[in-house]
């Protein structure tokens, strides 16, 4: 029996399950463009969770696990379609978001053509999903306050933060959808992230603070440099007269 213990393995936790998935994710991101196998995601879940041999699950639960989200994940949600003006009524997006909406693309394409012309340069803010859309236009009045009290001078912390923070509530809720085992039961409780930003808002905004100094001090080069990189200077000061 002492045996048999000292062999057996550790179920597929709440835990491993979102690390496994949090892997998948950055496995799908185009710059890595690699497949990993079984035994790569168990050492790396178990490096990252600090589990033993005896609490690291097996590396068949691994194969399990990864088959069935891998699965889920070729299975488009619609809602992690690209956001368009044209999709806010179907999605329950007020037209009071679009203006911030379009600034968020704005600057996500000055991001874009930054990263072109420097690869070194990491794109903060992604492409805008509608799921995403849907929680920047849910957060935007939380949000807007608390921006205004850090950075009371300039919009584009505004914009920066309610994508941060967007960003959690919209990860956590795809993560959850593509771990729940029944689709009709779902519901999506955000009382922990809630507390965390909200109600224990020190060590998380601090760090969601430190994320978007970046984009400030970046700014204005993105606005000026990009043109003068992309060798649109003059054609930006003739529109302008």
């Amino acid at each position: 029996m002492r045996e048999e213990r000292k062999i057996s393995r550790a179920h597929v936790t709440e835990s491993v399950q979102d690390m496994t998935l949090h892997l998948i994710k950055k496995e799908n991101d185009f710059a890595l463009k690699k497949v990993h196998e079984a035994k790569w995601y168990r050492d790396e879940v178990g490096k990252a969770l600090e589990l033993d041999e005896d609490h690291n699950p097996s590396l068949r639960s691994y194969e399990v696990l990864l088959n069935v989200l891998r699965k889920k994940m070729r299975e488009l949600d619609p809602l992690e379609k690209p956001w368009s003006i044209g999709v806010c009524e179907a999605n329950q997006i007020p037209d009071s978001a679009i203006p911030m909406l379009i600034e968020y693309k704005e600057i996500s394409l000055r991001e874009s053509q930054m990263n072109r012309i420097k690869p070194d340069y990491k794109p903060m803010m992604g492409p805008l999903t509608i799921r995403k859309a849907r929680w920047m236009a849910k957060l935007a009045a939380c949000v807007e306050p608390m921006a205004r009290e850090i950075f009371p001078h300039d919009r584009q912390p505004f914009i920066a933060l309610t994508s941060a923070i967007a960003e959690r509530y919209s990860n956590a809720e795809h993560n959850s959808i593509l771990l729940n085992k029944d689709p009709e039961t779902f519901t999506f409780d955000t009382n922990k992230i809630d507390t965390l930003i909200f109600c224990e808002p020190h060590a998380t905004l601090d760090q969601l603070i430190q994320n978007i100094d970046r984009v400030i001090h970046d700014y204005e080069f993105q606005k000026t440099g990009c043109y003068e990189l992309l060798g649109l200077k003059n054609k930006k000061k003739e529109e302008n007269k």
